[in-house]
């Protein structure tokens, strides 16, 4: 027997190259000719540049290798087609269809993809954007089809009808900490609306801790001073704040849904929100802030 006849199993960088490749070649055939763009840093971080948009590949490229590779074809050219359709999305009557505008978060990395120069930061490394929130699908809504409007309102309405944004579960964890998960791609961005956060959270006076992992998770934990565990000597919060960030840094961002949104835990009190970890550079442990430990007498 040929020795050419045995195949030496693909790697999944190998099968991601098979992806973009493929990929490049059903948007061209969809009118969506461009140029393939690469980050050597990360093998899911490609994009289709062409002279309608920028088009990100990570979501794509991880539903692909989810299914069998003879599906890839089918899967992206739907991708496309979806594309396509958004691009009449300009057109769309924000001031007749306000119910179906969205407030989102993003990283602060997807203005570029996502045309939202508009985005406004919400905390270190994420925007806050609007997008429209369909039967058909959902859709970002880029800088130039809000050309004309009151981002102000905008801003405002797309928040007050994340009420409308469902959570299909909610799970206790330890250290008090609370899951919060949805197929809906707003549960994240619920965080833009603490109120309804306090209030699954049994009420948070003194704020809460939170890290949202990606579009469809938020894992929170209300801040309660002087709490301790089993009577023991380490505050529930400091536990719980290790937790939230080891869960944060070990999770694959390869695997989150609509690729990772943030790693990092935050601290949200009324309106303000501060990122209370920071990862060390030099040997990538997470430490955190000094500054919320001696506010909460937590040091």
């Amino acid at each position: 027997m040929r020795m050419s006849l045995f195949r030496r199993p693909r790697t999944e960088r190998d099968q991601i190259d098979r992806i973009h490749a493929l990929a490049q070649r059903v948007y061209a055939s969809r009118g969506l000719d461009g140029e393939l763009v690469l980050d050597p840093d990360d093998p899911f971080n490609a994009s289709i540049h062409t002279s309608a948009g920028v088009y990100g590949l990570s979501n794509i490229t991880l539903d692909c290798l989810n299914v069998p590779p003879r599906q890839w074809r089918a899967l992206l050219g739907r991708w496309a087609d979806k594309l396509i359709a958004s691009r009449h999305l300009p057109d769309i009557d924000l001031d007749r269809d306000r119910s179906a505008l969205r407030a989102r978060l993003y990283p602060e990395d997807a203005s570029v993809s996502h045309s939202i120069s508009y985005g406004r930061p919400f905390a270190p490394r994420l925007v806050e954007a609007l997008a429209i929130d369909t039967p058909q699908m959902v859709s970002t809504l880029s800088a130039h089809a809000l050309e004309g409007y009151d981002l102000d309102d905008l801003f405002a309405v797309g928040r007050e009808n994340l009420a409308f944004e469902q959570i299909d579960s909610r799970d206790e964890l330890e250290d008090a900490i609370i899951l919060l998960s949805g197929e809906s791609f707003f549960v994240a961005s619920l965080v833009l609306t603490p109120e309804r956060l306090r209030a699954e959270l049994g009420g948070a006076p003194r704020g809460f801790v939170f890290v949202i992992p990606d579009r469809h998770t938020i894992l929170a934990h209300a801040v309660r001073e002087g709490s301790l565990v089993d009577g023991g000597e380490v505050p529930v919060t400091i536990r719980a704040v290790q937790r939230l960030s080891m869960f944060g840094h070990t999770t694959s961002a390869d695997h989150r849904p609509g690729g990772l949104l943030s790693r990092e835990v935050f601290y949200s009190r009324g309106d303000d929100i501060e990122q209370i970890t920071m990862t060390n550079p030099d040997n990538g442990i997470p430490a955190i802030s000094e500054d919320f430990l001696s506010a909460f007498n937590l040091r």
